[in-house]
């Protein structure tokens, strides 16, 4: 449950800060989850040992696909952010319209694709 009450899933609005903040997060839950991982490895090697079943720890194979999804979502972000403060520096009289509309259209694809 905490897991998911303090990753960053929901977005407002984005800018360097908030963009770092969220990584910094992602990256706290992600040392969390390989501890927990090493953990269970542990007891699993333990349950072999005992001839018990192995327990498969869902919740924490979840975990890492929510991380990687996040971190995934995040870095799709951090590229639209960075792009959207390198075009707001640009000059009307300089705009590349063929070079913008290929941007977009990669970045649509990496959105779709990621």
């Amino acid at each position: 449950m905490e897991f998911q009450n303090n990753c960053p899933y929901h977005i407002d609005k984005s800018s360097p800060e908030i963009i770092d903040e969220a990584y910094g997060k992602i990256g706290e839950y992600l040392e969390k989850t390989v501890s927990l991982e090493n953990e269970a490895l542990t007891l699993n090697n333990l349950e072999t040992l005992f001839d018990m079943s192995k327990s498969s720890y869902k919740a924490l194979k979840d975990c890492r696909n929510d991380l990687m999804s996040l971190k995934q979502m995040w870095d799709l972000i951090s590229l639209i952010d960075n792009q959207f403060q390198t075009w707001t520096s640009t000059l009307w009289d300089k705009i590349d319209t063929e070079n913008l509309m290929s941007l977009i259209k990669d970045m649509q694809t990496k959105q779709c694709n990621p």
